[in-house]
Parts: C-alpha cells; sequence; structure tokens
C-alpha cells in the first residue's frame, strides 16, 4: 500500500518543475513543527485525530514565527502588488484576444490562453507574468501539461499571445 502512495505522490509531483519543487520543499521546510505535530497525533491516537482547523493554525504559527505581522505586513501587500503588476499587462493581454477573436472569443479560453503563456514565458519571480500566472484563476485540470490541452480555440489564442507579446519576454 505504501509503494502505491509513494508512486502516485511521484506522479502527482511530475508535473512540476523539479527546480522549483526543490525550492519548494526547501522553503517549506519551516512547516517542520506542524508535521511533527501530525506526526506525535497519528502516533498516540492510532490516527489523525487534528481538525483541518487545528493543521491551518499550526500552519499559520509557523509564518507568525517567521514574522509577527507576516499576513498583514508580507503576504498580503505582495499578493495585492502582484495583482496590481498583473493588471496592465494581463488588461492588454484580453482587450487584443477579445479584438482578435471576435465571437470565439470566451472568457474560458482567453484565461486558458494567458495563463499558458505566462507559464511558459514568464522571466523569474519579479516579472510581469509570473504575476499574471500566479494571480490567474484558471487552473489546468491535473492531466493538462500546455495549452494543447485546452482545445483548439485556446491555443490559436496561446498563438496569437505568441506573435503580439513574445517580443516583451526578452
Amino acid at each position: 500500500m505504501q509503494s502505491i502512495s509513494i508512486f502516485l505522490r511521484k506522479l502527482a509531483a511530475s508535473k512540476y518543475d523539479p527546480k522549483e519543487l526543490a525550492l519548494g520543499k526547501k522553503t517549506e521546510r519551516e512547516h517542520k513543527g506542524t508535521v511533527k505535530k501530525i506526526r506525535d497525533d497519528v502516533k498516540k491516537n492510532g490516527k489523525l485525530t487534528l481538525s483541518d482547523d487545528d493543521i491551518f493554525e499550526s500552519i499559520a504559527t509557523d509564518h507568525l514565527d517567521e514574522h509577527s505581522k507576516y499576513y498583514s505586513e508580507i503576504l498580503i501587500p505582495a499578493e495585492k502588488g502582484a495583482e496590481k503588476k498583473a493588471s496592465g499587462l494581463k488588461t492588454e493581454m484580453v482587450n487584443h484576444l477579445k479584438s482578435w477573436g471576435g465571437a470565439e472569443a470566451n472568457d474560458f479560453d482567453i484565461e486558458s490562453a494567458i495563463y499558458w503563456f505566462a507559464n511558459d514565458y514568464y522571466g523569474g519571480q519579479d516579472s510581469e507574468l509570473y504575476s499574471i500566472l500566479s494571480t490567474s484563476k484558471f487552473k489546468p485540470g491535473p492531466t493538462h501539461r500546455s495549452v494543447k490541452d485546452e482545445g483548439e480555440t485556446a491555443e490559436m489564442m496561446y498563438e496569437e499571445l505568441e506573435k503580439k507579446f513574445k517580443a516583451l519576454t526578452k
């Protein structure tokens, strides 16, 4: 049973950039206290008895141990900054695709094309495309690896984004 669990975890992890995953795993070690709390709970009780709220609270305290105003001074302003940074370029992309696509330009295809374009061309965490990617409401399905998995209209829109905006990514 454990080998199936390991296989499934590795399969899920394979959809991510290995460097990003390694960086994330290193960064998230900050939650080792929470992991210990969960393991101790299972060891003591034979099963997990902590509620989701207990676990979320423990993760929150891990962040608050880093900085006492982690959420109000670091996380929320960073998210708002990313949204603001992304909004200008994203608005330009949406408007371009709507004028280019006419009646075929539905919001889902536009969002998926922009998401995959940002995913494929962002130039680091400080780039506008990374901000678009990290604030996108679009989330690809678990088996989707590229815009080709989203359908013909999204793929054509992606190609249009490449023609119009790829030069900005260099």
